[in-house]
């Protein structure tokens, strides 16, 4: 029985895209009539041309190996951009939570349609992809680059450096300025100041503060030398036994040391004239030629100190009265004594609260200062330069060998 065949057989025949099966089924004179017969002449045969490059990349796709692989590869990427989009909302965040399929895909596909066209398609930087890829096996944070492409950023020795200083307990209520310096100081690491704010952001970390009221001081007096500009005030702090304590300071300007202090229950001239001399007998203030005091028009300030001034001959200046400038200097360091100590612990009474200052003012002077470029109020009292360039030859070695350990690093392999 002479057998039927469908219209599109004999059109498949002549572009050769039939099963070598199937042909091998039908008649030879049956395959002759077809390879002679002039298609061309039968009506409707200008529709057909229509899809002829379809019919050409059909055949494409089964005779060449390699089309067939890059079509494999482009659906596998519909495949998961069709399951992640339908389920996204907000797409630029969302897509994070398929990291894992989308580095399996592009693993996948990139030896078929390359490299840079597999990340393209999913929108992705190299940095982003070997993030994800080293995600499960770097020990680091998910938020650093690659080191090996990102050698400038800091090593893994360093970053652990970093993250030990920022949650030492013994530093928690102090600057990050300060811990940096300390760490500059104590040699453990080098690097800018600008790059410690940055890791310490990337660890999440916040300074912890008392809660109490934030002030802002503005920019007072400077001076250019130790013991030139002295300033004397006093600030009170409640335990909870909610007595008036009140604090007496005298710091000099240039180097934020506290020269003086002393601690009582009641405001007098005299407390304050006690500790003026104290400290001008200390320092010899005597032979440091054009000393200034500046202090505010209060009662402390007055009697006593008045006389004793007078009779050394010194230099007075009322804050905001005699010049414009407010007396912050001082202020500034009862707000870090407050702030970094005192509301730091729970002292209950006068007592308590004395004992404390006697351990908490020299941790004071001798605690890193960001204005001081990394020195002690204590070393810049006695005769050290404040240098913004002091650690300079360090964090330029340390650059160096952080390359060298980053271009090395394993963590990203």
């Amino acid at each position: 029985m002479k057998r039927t065949y469908h219209p599109y057989i004999p059109i498949l025949y002549n572009l050769g895209v039939l099963e070598k099966g199937f042909v091998q089924e039908i008649s030879s004179s049956t395959l002759y009539e077809w390879k002679i017969k002039d298609f061309d002449s039968l009506y409707g045969i200008d529709q057909v041309t229509k899809h002829v490059p379809q019919f050409d990349l059909l055949n494409d796709y089964i005779t060449k190996k390699s089309l067939s692989k890059i079509i494999n590869a482009t659906y596998r990427i519909y495949h998961v951009y069709s399951k992640i989009y339908s389920e996204i909302r907000f797409k630029r965040t969302s897509i994070e939570k398929y990291q894992k399929q989308i580095v399996c895909t592009i693993e996948n596909i990139k030896g078929t349609i390359g490299f840079d066209k597999a990340l393209k398609a999913f929108h992705i930087t190299y940095q982003q992809f070997y993030r994800w890829k080293n995600k499960v096996n770097c020990s680091l944070n998910e938020k650093f680059l690659c080191r090996k492409r990102h050698p400038l950023q800091l090593s893994v020795k360093e970053l652990r450096i970093v993250k030990s200083y920022l949650f030492n307990p013994e530093y928690t209520f102090w600057p990050i300025a300060s811990i940096y310096y300390m760490m500059l100081r104590n040699k453990h690491a080098f690097m800018s100041l600008t790059t410690f704010y940055k890791y310490a952001r990337l660890f999440s970390f916040k300074r912890q503060k008392p809660d109490c009221r934030n002030k802002k001081y503005s920019t007072g007096i400077r001076a250019s030398k130790p013991f030139e500009i002295l300033h004397a005030d006093v600030t009170i702090f409640k335990p909870l036994d909610n007595t008036k304590v009140y604090i007496y300071f005298i710091v000099d300007n240039f180097s934020r040391n506290i020269l003086g202090w002393k601690a009582s229950l009641k405001l007098s001239a005299k407390t304050s004239f006690e500790n003026l001399q104290e400290v001008y007998n200390k320092y010899n203030i005597k032979s440091k030629t054009g000393a200034v005091l500046m202090t505010d028009d209060g009662s402390e300030n007055k009697a006593e100190v008045d006389e004793y001034i007078q009779s050394i001959h010194m230099k007075r200046l009322i804050a905001q009265k005699d010049i414009i400038y407010s007396n912050s200097m001082v202020e500034s360091a009862f707000y870090r004594l407050k702030y970094q100590f005192l509301f730091t612990k729970n002292l209950s009474d006068f007592p308590e609260t004395y004992k404390y200052l006697e351990i908490a003012i020299p941790e004071y002077k001798n605690r890193p200062l960001s204005a001081l470029f990394g020195l002690t109020p204590n070393e810049v009292c006695e005769g050290a330069i404040p240098d913004m360039n002091g650690f300079k030859p360090q964090k330029q070695y340390s650059k160096t060998i952080r390359i060298i350990e980053n271009q090395q690093c394993k963590e990203c392999e």
